[in-house]
């Protein structure tokens, strides 16, 4: 499969492009997933950082509104505002971008990482039927 790059994987892909229509090729997994379920109760601690990493257009079909908006196209200008000692949700769409940056985070030190199984799309059936699906 040749890779096609739109560009915006410069940071994700530091030895070279890796995407293929967007997606991180990779044969292993350095991160956490955890279930829209155990993010709700996780959300009242207080002591996560959720991030969403879908672009303002999708924000505004549907939220989640524990969830700070870190669009993926901006990745190069907000990466350097996380921690490596937080720890760290990230949900998109379905959660292939989101495994891509949980990826990149894992591999760049942060230990505490996870993935949104299924992403908003799953939050909608299994915690919030009055988030729209799209």
């Amino acid at each position: 499969m040749q890779a096609i790059c739109s560009g915006a994987c410069q940071r994700l892909c530091p030895d070279g492009c890796k995407l293929a229509v967007g997606f991180v090729i990779s044969r292993h997994m350095f991160y956490k997933r955890i279930s829209p379920k155990q993010l709700s109760e996780r959300l009242n601690t207080g002591k996560l950082k959720f991030i969403d990493v879908r672009e303002p257009v999708e924000y505004e079909i549907a939220r989640v509104e524990k969830a700070e908006l870190l669009p993926l196209s901006r990745f190069n200008e907000w990466i350097e505002t996380l921690k490596p000692e937080d720890e760290i949700v990230v949900m998109c769409h379905h959660g292939v971008r989101s495994a891509n940056v949980c990826m990149y985070l894992a591999q760049n030190g942060f230990e505490n990482v996870s993935n949104l199984e299924g992403g908003i799309d799953f939050w909608s059936i299994e915690v919030d039927e009055n988030v729209p699906r799209y």
